[in-house]
């Protein structure tokens, strides 16, 4: 495998077409693959997740249930009216006598959830009882990278046993990503490779349009619009690649149902990385569709090299990683060199590295419009050749060193995060 071939798959598994955000999605999706290996009406549907997944499911709306929420409802949704194929769409034709029935299921408490014991930090396991059957499915580290299927006592897919192997697998093909090859492949890729980024092109902007226009959540970016048009705001640069990015997420995280490019797993992070690169070519005027698309592939390549140190899951908010990404994105728009996307990384880590992930829910946008501010800053620093310091906190020598410092900040400084803030928020249910 050549390395624009390598390129290509990694894109291909980390740019995924998603509906709705992605932790209640991937309970759905194990629940429909359960479904897929049983008759008759459901019993019993329980759903065992890492504290990640029931973080970031507990809170955010899920999509085609009218503000509905819930990591059980999530489950039982999926068993009901999820079609595992669509895979992070999984809910695309979920409708109204569907979720009705799901509701019933949780509120006769036939369908539960409760925190897992294993220690991944992206895991699902779905126990699925029937009339006639009793399935268990599970997910390890992807939402929808399914590890296990056991149908009546039958283990009819058990992947955990190569899970050495796939690491190996996986470090060697992410092995090729650094900023000087992703500014290389930027430049040089065939045009007609390109479609995923083509493709997230459409998808951010549709949805950031779509929460720019009609009231979801707490209206970021909608608000954002309406002080510039006031101005009470100025419109910059800054100003609008973040209202429409959070606008973007203002609609993904109350349920809408137009679909967002995710990126790593998260349709967040996903619109975080993407929309500000084309929102900032709107803003300059640049009419190349090419010269767009070539940014969209580095901004969206540089977060998953920075997401690849880290847990796909992790107490980081991952709107700070796809900052990272969009202003390496926006420096390339802008014709920067690569010596300027370093200056970015660093720039981004220095700012806004401590910023930790509460979950998954509506205000999940002010952590979008305040780490897009901080991209769009930092590119534009780095244009002028300014950048934060080797002296300066995690700021490492190097790009490598940053990421490498910010990754250690990430599992072993915020290590306990975590489950505090699953407490808290479980308490609040009380």
């Amino acid at each position: 495998m050549d390395n624009n071939q390598k390129f290509l798959k990694i894109m291909e598994e980390n740019l995924v077409p998603s509906l709705g955000c992605t932790e209640p999605i991937a309970v759905a999706y194990v629940a429909a693959v359960a479904r897929d290996h049983a008759e008759g009406e459901i019993k019993e549907l329980l759903c065992e997740a890492s504290v990640n997944i029931v973080k970031n499911a507990a809170s955010v709306c899920i999509p085609n249930t009218d503000g509905r929420c819930g990591v059980a409802l999530a489950a039982a949704v999926g068993a009901v009216g999820g079609v595992s194929a669509k895979g992070l769409e999984v809910l695309a034709d979920l409708n109204k006598d569907q979720v009705a029935q799901a509701v019933k299921l949780v509120e006769s408490g036939i369908a539960t959830a409760a925190v897992s014991e294993n220690p991944s930090k992206l895991y699902v396991k779905i126990k699925l009882k029937t009339e006639k059957d009793t399935v268990i499915t599970a997910i390890d580290n992807g939402h929808t990278n399914l590890v296990y299927v056991e149908k009546n006592g039958e283990v009819l897919l058990d992947k955990s046993v190569s899970a050495a192997d796939d690491k190996s697998e996986h470090d060697d093909l992410y092995s090729i990503l650094n900023l000087q090859s992703i500014y290389e492949y930027g430049n040089t890729a065939p045009l007609e490779d390109l479609k995923l980024p083509k493709l997230a092109i459409e998808l951010q902007t549709a949805i950031c349009a779509e929460g720019l226009k009609n009231g979801y959540g707490i209206q970021v970016g909608k608000t954002m619009k309406e002080m510039v048009d006031k101005g009470y705001i100025a419109y910059d640069m800054a100003s609008n690649a973040a209202m429409w990015a959070a606008a973007g997420s203002d609609a993904r995280m109350a349920g809408c149902s137009l679909a967002a490019m995710s990126n790593v797993g998260s349709g967040n992070q996903g619109i975080t990385n993407l929309m500000p690169v084309i929102a900032t070519a709107k803003y300059l005027n640049i009419e190349s569709e090419e010269k767009l698309i070539r940014a969209v592939t580095v901004a969206a390549l540089v977060t998953i090299y920075v997401k690849s140190s880290l847990d796909k899951l992790s107490p980081v908010c991952g709107a700070v990683t796809a900052a990272v990404g969009a202003g390496c994105g926006i420096v390339y728009l802008m014709d920067g060199t690569v010596e300027m996307m370093e200056m970015v990384v660093k720039n981004v880590i220095g700012d806004v590295a401590g910023m930790f992930c509460d979950g998954a829910k509506g205000s999940c946008a002010l952590k979008v419009s305040t780490c897009v501010n901080a991209g769009v800053h930092a590119a534009l620093l780095a244009l002028n050749g300014h950048y934060a310091q080797y002296t300066d906190g995690v700021v490492g020598v190097d790009a490598a060193q940053t990421v490498s410092n910010f990754a250690r900040l990430s599992k072993e400084g915020m290590n306990a995060i975590d489950g505090v803030i699953l407490d808290i928020i479980l308490k609040k249910e009380q």
